[in-house]
């Protein structure tokens, strides 16, 4: 079992940052998101764009007993981010956009795209 913390949290996000399709978007560094973790039982994480510093990533500690489930929960929400950084976020969560960045994802990874 991994304990996650923020520190953690900003690593996994800078490692997956320098891999396809990640390295293409245009993403902000960590320094510019944060990241927190939550006792939340109700997600897996959560993207909030632009919280009046930085973007903000969190993740529950009650859903990643794993590295393998932080790091696809962390894809997952840096893929919210780059609509973000790409202005394609529309009022639906998981718009047609999200579907193509996340299947580019999934297919650099060799993740099931219907677990991510």
């Amino acid at each position: 079992m991994i304990l996650l913390t923020p520190l953690r949290l900003s690593c996994i996000y800078t490692c997956l940052k320098e891999f396809p399709p990640f390295n293409r978007w245009g993403l902000p560094d960590a320094d510019s998101v944060e990241f927190r973790t939550t006792l939340r039982k109700d997600v897996h994480g959560d993207f909030v764009a632009d919280t009046k510093e930085a973007h903000r990533i969190m993740l529950s500690l009650p859903k990643h007993h794993h590295f393998d489930s932080a790091l696809k929960t962390m894809a997952h929400e840096m893929v919210h981010l780059s609509q973000t950084v790409a202005h394609t976020v529309t009022s639906s969560q998981h718009n047609e956009d999200w579907h193509v960045r996340a299947k580019l994802v999934c297919k650099q990874m060799g993740w099931d795209e219907g677990q991510f």
